[in-house]
């Protein structure tokens, strides 16, 4: 959203929408981010490794599901308040914030991201955000990005 487009509710501008994206490592143990604007400018990264080798207890060969699940959402806590320190210090007001997980995501995103969320607060009235959205895309086939300038060239480029 533009920021001079009106809220449908009000007469007031509408908030400014920040979008964080994630995914998860295949072990579910490091964790990728991005908040970008709008439009898409990349304002903020952020990555998390849970401890180091051995920081899941391992029965036999199988990580332990319990300390996997701590791990997953002791990682999204860190992400959030990235997303909550890196808004209160460059927006004085309040934003709307997208999360979205892309790939491969933990079966309890949903629940932890809940849990997270309303124990932050989000949305009351110390809240930097007026409202979070989580989404999930399952990527189905590898994207390929072209240049707008010249798309001939950029897909000689690829092969």
């Amino acid at each position: 959203q533009g920021k001079d487009e009106k809220d449908e509710k009000s007469e007031e501008p509408a908030p400014p929408t920040l979008h964080c994206s994630y995914s998860w490592s295949d072990d579910g143990l490091c964790l990728g981010g991005a908040i970008t604007d709008s439009t898409g400018e990349t304002l903020e990264t952020f990555s998390a490794l849970y401890g180091g080798i051995g920081a899941v207890p391992n029965v036999g060969d199988v990580a332990d599901e319990k300390g996997r699940e701590q791990a997953c959402r002791l990682m999204l806590r860190k992400l959030w308040q990235a997303v909550e320190e890196w808004t209160k210090s460059n927006y004085a007001g309040r934003v709307r914030v997208i999360l979205g997980a892309v790939g491969a995501h933990s079966t309890r995103d949903i629940e932890d991201w809940k849990e997270v969320l309303e124990t932050a607060g989000c949305g009351g009235a110390d809240s930097c955000c007026v409202e979070v959205v989580v989404v999930h895309v399952a990527v189905l086939h590898s994207l390929q990005f072209l240049s707008t300038q010249s798309p001939d060239i950029a897909r000689e480029e690829m092969n």
